[in-house]
């Protein structure tokens, strides 16, 4: 079976996260980002994924999570690490127009409250514990979900 390692942002802001809907895919919000391409480092990859859909360039802070799964609609692994970005006052900016991929893979991208909003993805980003999470050091929560 084929792995597939994905980078994510974490944008957290006074309780709201950043979320995008992509075009294509599930009707669901997820945070920005994407997959790595062949030898691409996780930084470096993160920063090339949020450039390409939101035009903004983040500063990467400390690996938060990592999630694990099988993604049944593409028939592969899932490796998806999530990162803080540290640079949350400049997501208030998103132009797709200025991104060079944002206009044709996302749908939608803005403010959500992760305890509220129904069908947030990871589920697990919808757990109250994320303000810790972000607001704290803490271990990096691991998930593995076979």
């Amino acid at each position: 079976m084929e792995r597939r390692v994905v980078v994510r942002g974490v944008i957290y802001d006074d309780g709201k996260l950043f979320a995008v809907k992509h075009k294509y895919g599930p009707d669901k919000w997820a945070t920005p980002g994407g997959a790595l391409d062949n030898t691409e480092g996780l930084e470096y990859g993160l920063k090339r994924e949020l450039m390409e859909e939101l035009g903004v360039e983040p500063v990467v802070g400390r690996l938060l999570f990592v999630q694990q799964f099988y993604h049944y609609g593409y028939n592969n692994e899932r490796l998806e690490f999530f990162f803080l970005i540290e640079n949350v006052e400049d997501f208030n900016y998103v132009n797709l127009q200025k991104s060079t991929h944002g206009e044709v893979e996302i749908a939608e991208c803005r403010w959500v409250d992760p305890t509220k909003e129904k069908g947030l993805l990871p589920e697990f980003l919808q757990d109250e514990s994320l303000r810790d999470y972000v607001e704290n050091v803490r271990p990096v929560l691991v998930r593995s979900e076979f």
